[in-house]
Order: structure tokens, then C-alpha cells, then sequence
């Protein structure tokens, strides 16, 4: 259960620092009885309708009906006119659901060999514990958006162009038949690709999904006798998962009717957090999220709660908020907005390095966002004015990051009138609910965490990576947008959907029906060792600059199954991914992927071929053909020229949990952003109002005074002698107090930022 917008308005209130307060409001003890039941009695079938209310806003249909039909059961409760229609609105939602289903699953199956998205997962990955196949156990609203200028007074930090937002369609997943009829010999089974295989499995949700991995590995691969006989072990036990179904739940793999108890009894300590926030108990409200945060540890829906409660928009209690802030890129790394809202509690917390290294992976993962951009540019600010104490070499990391994004990736600068600028939440696959995307999500919802190039294949069709439209933590791109070559100002951007991606080879197929760009000829021969190609694309180590790249290379190696059917080069891209190779002729020879890498070299870029990307687009495109053929040779200046119109800068997006639930309930400032997600407090004193006595020699108001006396010593021979003392004493500078006043602040708060 996600909560609602109301909650986090009620949760991101100034009355956040009421976390420790109590709760509702008990009946008067000076009532009968009668009166105190029946109170009673109206309270819960109200909290009952609430929590259904919003069980039913997330398509949660049975819960929301079963708790309703629960409350309204017992005979203390009366049934009023209000419980009643809602009962009657989720059983009609409950049922036009179920029609909706129904009539999916009876509708003609294309004629491509089409399965669901992730059927055939890659085998690179990330390890991750399981309890199975014989491996240790172990105990990636405002919006984020390149177009948004945060000093645009018309427009919200992370705001993005106001256009309209192409439906999403199925996708389809396009398996390569001529590669799976007649496999070519198999590559030798090393055990670092053993090793990568296990870590993937760590990474699948259902044991089905984990064997079906190993039977795509086994299809093209050979292996030792000693191999076999460990892969037959293993498969064995997914096999023994496979028949009970098993899922997994953090570390242990479970049945599906576990794993649906254990999500519902989650879901249901969420919607009473929910319901708790809605009364602003905040102390019980936390209580209950971190009980949810424990029962399921592979949600981060409580933990970044958590984080917002205790940050600078909240209670304001760092340490707490930046130990959930972690939970959540512990259970997903990568993830944008928790490294953003870390990198802000860890400022607090004077731990300057971490945070640049937060804003750093942050940036390489979604350079152009604007959020992280203006927070780095208000560290350089708080520096000058000496409220963050920063030591040289570090701040001078700050300024060249800021610098390189702002300057070389055109990066909307850090406007000096808005505070700290926190990222709202938005959700991995296996969390998200399965009609989330169903709908295509308006642009006050998006979040943007990732992006890459593609290039022109078909009058409105982009061929790009599959690994720039679909992650594998976070899943398929819930918006795409397409940046407008046509544009000379690449500002404007265009909606887009994925139409397809391969199950056996890096690329997608996206569709943007605004795109004008004419088509880029796929060829129709591999280039051999030793030919002259150009590349193409937006590369990272601009910060995904607006400015497209080329870069001139030579064909190293040839497709073979050494190197995974890929062409291959040496040249330091930095990134490129899904930008096209092209030969003398202007043909497309290829397509750029950096899923595919040579032990040992750095410089080794792979080139997916022409023939095989041609294929797949023929397949995802029964009338796809390729434009007439270009002239055998041309200058390099004319095949750059020539393709530049045609390749493309790809922004992908994820729907992020909304702040408000419309207009009226989202508290905004005259620069139209969202101040929820705004820490106004001061820099200096973290917004306590009081910053440490300046006093070197101050311990807790104290103050050691240096005494000289006089005593005699001795039996028979006395003498006086002097000796030294140091008497305690209040502290001169903060009077005993071992504080002063905060004189950048205004009680707590940011003076240049009034009003908010």
C-alpha cells in the first residue's frame, strides 16, 4: 500500500516536528456507555472507509472490499449511506477489473513469437543472497527532468515540458528464431560467466524465471564434466523450487500463498501507517513503517518514507533518516533520488566526501538532473558564505562536478532563491502495482533516472539498446522522450513509447510518431577487420550534453562467438550507448552496445551488427524496409552530416509517488515548485537555531583556568614551593552554555528564504 497523497501532505507539514505527539482524540469519559460505543463504532467504520478509499485509488480491489465487508459486519457498527456506495464503487471497480482481464487474455496473440518482458533475463547482474541452489545465505510531486531551469520563475526545479504524452502500448519481447533453430557452436563455460550466471539468479523474483535462465545458458555454452555435474546439482534443487513455485522474500524463497499473506499483512501495516499520518501521529505512524520495513525486505516504500520523515522536511533527525536512506540503495542500488536525499542528510552531517561521491553516482546515472545540479551549486554557495565548513581540496571537487555539469552537459544551474531540494520517491518493478503503467503517466509524475542515444530505422522508429529502456532493477521505462534533432535550441522533447525489445540481444524499438527525422540505411554486410567506421551518439562523459559526438575508429575484430557475435573496436566512447557505427557509405553497420565487455580492455567497444538489428526490427515490424542504398562512398564530414538529423538522445522516466493529490492540496511557492520536498532550514545550525561555542577550549560550557599557590611541603625541613591548578569555570565566550545563537539563521530557517 503506498501512501497517499494526503498523508505525505499531512506527513510533510511544518507540524512534522510533532513526530513524537500522540494520537486521536478519546471519547469523554463524562458520555454513557450508549454514546462511547457508538463513537467508537463511528470511528472505526470511518478509518475503515479511509483505508478502503485508498486500497481502492491503488487497484487494490479484494483488500479494500474485505475490510470494508468487515467493519460493516459487526453489529455495533451502523452502516451509513457514505460506507455503503463506497462498498458498492469497489465491487463495480472490482468487476470492470476483472472484465478488463478477461478480455485481454481472449484477444488474438500477435504472430510474432512473443513472451512477457524478462522471460529471458541477461546474465550479467549484481549479486544478491538467495537460500537455494546450493549458495550461501547473507543476513537501481515535483519531477526530475533535463528541461527544467531552476532559475525559470514560470517553472519547479525538475519541471519538464508540458507536452503531451504518447499511450503506452505492449511490448513485445522478440526472440531471435533463426539464433534458437540453429544455435551456433557453443563458447566454453568459464567460471567467471558461472559466476555472473549465479549472481543473475540471485536477482530473479520467481524460481521459474531462475531456471529458465540456466536452460539459456546451458543452449550456448559448454562445460567441463565437473561443470555438468554442479549445473545437474543445482538444477535438481530449481527444479524442486519450481514445483512448489517458489518466490523470493529477501533471503529465503517461499510458496506464492506465503508470499501473498506476507504482502498483504505489509500492505495493511502501511495503510494504518497511512491512516496514522492522516491524524498526524507521527510517532506511530513511524512505528508502523519500520514494522513494515522489517516484515519485507525487499520493499523500500517504508524506508524512504522514513528518510523524508527525518529529513530537513520533517523531524529533522539525520542519523535516522540517512539509516533508512541507506536501507533503501542497500535493497536498490542506483537509486536516484534516495542518493540525492542521502547526499543532503550526510551534508548535514559534515560528511562532505560522502556526499560528493552521492551527487557523483547520481550524476553519472542522470546527468541533466536538475535537483542534484542545484543542490551541488548550494553547497558552493553555503561554502562561500561560510555556513558549511568544507575543506579546500574537497570543495573544489564540488565546483568541477557542478562545473562539468553545468558548462559541458548544459545542466539547468542552481537558482540561489530555492533551499535544499529533495527527490520524491517512485518504485522498482517488483513494487510497483500491476495497473500502475497501464495508463500513461501525466508529466507532474515522472522522474528521470536514466537515458542513452538511438537512431532512426523507420519513419517514426528509433532502434536504441534494450539496456537504456529497461532495467533490471527497476524494469521496463514507464515514459520515454525522444529529444527533437529538429529543434535547434534541444530543448524540446518528444513523447515516445517502447514498442518492442529483443530476448537475445541488446536493442529496442521505440516509437515516437512526432519524430520527422528521415531513416538511416541498416547494412547489409558485416564491415570486415581493418575497416574505417564513425560512431555517433551523446556520450556520458558530457553529462549527456546536447551536443552529439563522433568518433572515428577501426574494426578490430569480427562477429564470432568469442566475443558474443559483436564487431568489434578500441576508442574511449565513455558511453554512446545505442548510437549507430556507420561505413563510408552511410550505411548503419551497426549499433553500439556496452553490454558487452572484454576482460582486460577498457578501450573494447562492441557493435551489435546491421544484419542482426535489421532482423529484429523485420520482426517487430512485419513491413519494415530499408531506404534505397546511399552512394558506395562518401566524405567522413557527409556521413556524419547525413546521420546527425537521424540520431537521437533518448530520456527515460520513472512515475514517481505524487506529493499532493491535486493543485489545491500541494503547497507551492511563487516560483510554482513544490515545497514539500524543500529543506528551507539553515545551513549553518541545521536548523536548530544554536550553532557550538567558537571557544577551542570550551568542554560542554566548561572552561579550565589556570591557578598558581603556595603550599609548604616537607616534615623537618619545610619549604614552600608553587604549584598549579586548573579550576573549572563557566565558559566566558557562550556563558556555560556551550551554545550561541545562530546569527545566519532565522529561528532555524534559511533568512533568504522567507516566506516559504
Amino acid at each position: 500500500m503506498v501512501l497517499t497523497n494526503r498523508a505525505w501532505i499531512a506527513l510533510l507539514s511544518v507540524s512534522f516536528a510533532q513526530l513524537c505527539g500522540c494520537g486521536g482524540v478519546s471519547p469523554s469519559t463524562n458520555q454513557n456507555d450508549t454514546t462511547v460505543s457508538s463513537v467508537a463504532s463511528a470511528d472505526r467504520l470511518e478509518r475503515a472507509m479511509q483505508i478502503a478509499s485508498l486500497q481502492l485509488k491503488y487497484k487494490e480491489y479484494d483488500e479494500a472490499e474485505q475490510g470494508l465487508q468487515s467493519a460493516l459486519s459487526d453489529p455495533a457498527v451502523k452502516a451509513t449511506t457514505e460506507s455503503m456506495a463506497l462498498l458498492d464503487t469497489i465491487k463495480a471497480a472490482k468487476l470492470a477489473a476483472a472484465i478488463s482481464v478477461g478480455t485481454a487474455s481472449n484477444s488474438p496473440s500477435p504472430s510474432l513469437d512473443v513472451t512477457s518482458a524478462g522471460d529471458v533475463p541477461s546474465v550479467e547482474g549484481t549479486p544478491s543472497p538467495a537460500a537455494i541452489a546450493g549458495e550461501e545465505t547473507a543476513g537501481s510531486s515535483t519531477i526530475s527532468a533535463p528541461n527544467g531551469q531552476l532559475s525559470a520563475p514560470s517553472e519547479s526545479p525538475a519541471a519538464i515540458p508540458n507536452q503531451s504524452i504518447e499511450k503506452p502500448t505492449e511490448v513485445l519481447i522478440v526472440e531471435d528464431k533463426g539464433r534458437q533453430k540453429s544455435p551456433t557452436d557453443k563458447v566454453a563455460a568459464t567460471e567467471a560467466m558461472i559466476a555472473r550466471l549465479e549472481s543473475r539468479l540471485k536477482e530473479e523474483s520467481e524460481a521459474a524465471e531462475a531456471l529458465r535462465v540456466y536452460d539459456h545458458f546451458v543452449e550456448r555454452h559448454s562445460m567441463s564434466a565437473l561443470q555438468e555435474q554442479k549445473f545437474a546439482d543445482r538444477v535438481a534443487k530449481w527444479k524442486e523450487a519450481v514445483g512448489q513455485k517458489l518466490v523470493r522474500w529477501g533471503n529465503q524463497w517461499i510458496t506464492p500463498e506465503v508470499a501473498a499473506q506476507k504482502k498483504a499483512e505489509s500492505a495493511n501495516l502501511l495503510a494504518q501507517a497511512d491512516a496514522m499520518m492522516l491524524k498526524r501521529n507521527f510517532k506511530e505512524a513511524a512505528t508502523l513503517l519500520n514494522r513494515a520495513s522489517n516484515f519485507d525486505p525487499n520493499s523500500i516504500r517504508a524506508d524512504f518514507t522514513l528518510g523524508m520523515m527525518y529529513s530537513g522536511v520533517g523531524a529533522n533527525q539525520p542519523a535516522e533518516a540517512d539509516e533508512h536512506f541507506r536501507k533503501v540503495l542497500l535493497r536498490t542500488p542506483g537509486h536516484i533520488s534516495a542518493l540525492n536525499n542521502l547526499a543532503l542528510i550526510e551534508i548535514k552531517m559534515e560528511r562532505f566526501p560522502q556526499a560528493l561521491n552521492r551527487f557523483t553516482q547520481a550524476a553519472e546515472l542522470t546527468p541533466r538532473t536538475p535537483e542534484v545540479t542545484h543542490n551541488l551549486g548550494r553547497v558552493i554557495k553555503e561554502a562561500g558564505l561560510k555556513k558549511l565548513d568544507i575543506p579546500a581540496s574537497v570543495l573544489s571537487k564540488f565546483n568541477k562536478l557542478y562545473t562539468d555539469l553545468t558548462q559541458i552537459g548544459q545542466a539547468p544551474p542552481s537558482n540561489p532563491n530555492i533551499g535544499w531540494m529533495n527527490m520524491p520517491m517512485y518504485l522498482p518493478e517488483r513494487e510497483r502495482s500491476p495497473g500502475a503503467s497501464s495508463d500513461a503517466p501525466s508529466a507532474d509524475q515522472l522522474v528521470l533516472f536514466g537515458g542513452g542515444s538511438g537512431f532512426v530505422v523507420s519513419p517514426g522508429y528509433v532502434l536504441t539498446n534494450r539496456s537504456v529502456v529497461r532495467d533490471e532493477e527497476l524494469g521496463m521505462v514507464e515514459a520515454i522522450r525522444v529529444r527533437d534533432p529538429a529543434d535547434p535550441t534541444q530543448l524540446r522533447e518528444l513523447p515516445a513509447t517502447v514498442v518492442a525489445i529483443s530476448a537475445d540481444h541488446d536493442l529496442a524499438l521505440v516509437k515516437c510518431g512526432q519524430l520527422q527525422s528521415s531513416a538511416l540505411l541498416l547494412g547489409s554486410a558485416t564491415p570486415s577487420t581493418g575497416a574505417e567506421i564513425v560512431t555517433l551518439g551523446f556520450p556520458t562523459s558530457a553529462f549527456m550534453s546536447r551536443k552529439l559526438r563522433d568518433v572515428r575508429a577501426t574494426i578490430t575484430a569480427s562477429p564470432e562467438e568469442s566475443n558474443g557475435h559483436h564487431l568489434m573496436f578500441e576508442a574511449e566512447l565513455n558511453g554512446i550507448s545505442g548510437g549507430p557505427a556507420l561505413s563510408k557509405s552511410g550505411e548503419a553497420v551497426g549499433l553500439i552496445s556496452s553490454r558487452y565487455k572484454i576482460k582486460g580492455s577498457r578501450k573494447s567497444v562492441a557493435v551489435i551488427p546491421s544484419m542482426i538489428a535489421a532482423s529484429f526490427v523485420k520482426l517487430a515490424l512485419p513491413e519494415f524496409a530499408s531506404e534505397v542504398a546511399l552512394p558506395a562512398e562518401m566524405d567522413w564530414n557527409d556521413v556524419t552530416a547525413r546521420a546527425t538529423p537521424a540520431t537521437v538522445a533518448l530520456l527515460c522516466y520513472h512515475r514517481a509517488v505524487p506529493v499532493g493529490t491535486n493543485p489545491e492540496q500541494q503547497k507551492k511557492g511563487t516560483n510554482g515548485r513544490l515545497l514539500a520536498l524543500e529543506d528551507i532550514l539553515c545551513s549553518k545550525c541545521n536548523g536548530t537555531s544554536f550553532v557550538p561555542c567558537p571557544n577551542k577550549g570550551c568542554i560542554k560550557g566548561s572552561v579550565s583556568r589556570k591557578e598558581t599557590y603556595s603550599e609548604v611541603v616537607g616534615v623537618t625541613n619545610k619549604r614552600t614551593v608553587n604549584k598549579t591548578r586548573y579550576v573549572p569555570e563557566a565558559c566566558p565566550v557562550c556563558d556555560g552554555k556551550a551554545r550561541l545563537d545562530c546569527r545566519a539563521c532565522d529561528r532555524g530557517r534559511d533568512p533568504s528564504l522567507r516566506g516559504r
